[in-house]
């Protein structure tokens, strides 16, 4: 029999919330950053839409990528860190006809094994982490090492600990560096790391879960399922404890959770205003080119005018600088046929010399079938 300290199962409690919170409190400033990311990259790329889905239908063999995803793929290359880690990119598990509509999905490409996340990648705290260290514009915001004390501190307080307890020390020290990771000033001037930071440093100071916090119904639901996981460990052998799948349903019931719905509502509608700027932005824009279309056109009448000269050049008699006119063709050295954009008209020429000029005398140009 193994009786398990009252304080250390609630230190494991405080370090397996601490670093859902922490993943929470970085999306403002992930998702913003990506969505830049992504909008820079859709500018850059070539024009034009993938209709066969290329990374599910060729793999690596990408000779036979289209334009539009093998433009995608260079770019993001180009942001990559690691040779050793895009080298081993499961294109066949990626989809890239989904890279000029979804950041997210073109994000996957920085995240080792996201084929194995099991909810959103940027909802996830390893592939949130893979993330900021194979992505350039995030490593140079956060420190490897940084990276590597927040993994480690997961692995070993949360992830393989089959024990479920966690000493003083341990957990200070994951809170200093989750708490560290969201002061990082790119980060902390976001809102979710605002609302989430002051949640990690008021639960460092704390045994237990804040009150507030307790309160939440899906908090007292992983609470129970972690204190139900520590009265089994209680009665089986300690070489057994591996294959308690506590770790598998713990993480979903974090990941699939939000503390508090008002600041998540609060971010949604900030994501729709973003969303219809840009989208009025669009609109705007398509509407000034259609108006500078339409006044470099010049408004010709119906009826062809009169010039006073123009260029012969074999059969075609050339108008210089005339809109409207696309060629003259010469029948006969007194009537010459002129076409338009409203159709034919005919006139009457002085000479048809070749290379030679003449004058239009007949003013008036009669409507042509």
């Amino acid at each position: 029999m193994r009786q398990i300290n009252g304080d250390l199962k609630d230190n494991y409690i405080s370090v397996a919330f601490a670093l859902k919170f922490t993943v929470d409190g970085l999306q403002d400033f992930v998702h913003g950053n990506l969505r830049t990311l992504h909008q820079n990259i859709y500018v850059n790329c070539a024009v034009g839409q993938c209709h066969h889905n290329c990374s599910r239908r060729y793999g690596n063999t990408f000779s036979r990528w289209c334009t539009t995803c093998q433009s995608w793929k260079k770019e993001l290359h180009q942001l990559n860190r690691h040779r050793k880690h895009w080298d081993n990119i499961k294109w066949n598990k990626l989809d890239t006809i989904d890279f000029p509509f979804s950041y997210e999905e073109a994000s996957k490409v920085f995240v080792q094994d996201f084929s194995s996340v099991r909810q959103g990648v940027l909802e996830d705290f390893c592939a949130l982490m893979s993330l900021c260290r194979n992505l350039k514009m995030f490593n140079i915001i956060i420190n490897d090492n940084l990276i590597a004390d927040i993994q480690r501190s997961r692995n070993t307080l949360y992830a393989h600990n089959h024990l479920l307890i966690v000493h003083d020390v341990d957990k200070s020290q994951c809170f200093n560096c989750c708490i560290g990771l969201l002061k990082i000033p790119d980060i902390a001037c976001t809102q979710s790391s605002k609302i989430y930071l002051k949640i990690l440093e008021e639960m460092k100071m704390s045994k237990k879960l804040p009150k507030r916090i307790f309160e939440n119904k899906n908090v007292q639901n992983i609470v129970a399922i972690i204190q139900n996981a520590s009265e089994t460990i209680e009665n089986i052998p300690e070489h057994a404890m591996a294959n308690v799948p506590l770790y598998e349903s713990l993480d979903n019931q974090l990941g699939n959770f939000n503390l508090f719905t008002e600041p998540q509502k609060i971010m949604n509608k900030r994501n729709r205003k973003q969303t219809c700027l840009l989208f009025k932005l669009f609109l705007a824009f398509i509407t000034f080119m259609i108006i500078c279309s339409l006044m470099s056109r010049e408004t010709e009448p119906n009826k062809a005018r009169s010039f006073n000269k123009v260029v012969i050049s074999g059969s075609c008699i050339y108008v210089p600088r005339i809109g409207h006119l696309t060629s003259i063709y010469v029948f006969d050295i007194q009537c010459t046929k002129i076409r338009t954009r409203k159709g034919f008209v005919n006139t009457h020429v002085s000479q048809c010399n070749q290379s030679d000029t003449y004058a239009i005398l007949d003013e008036k140009a009669n409507q042509d079938r």
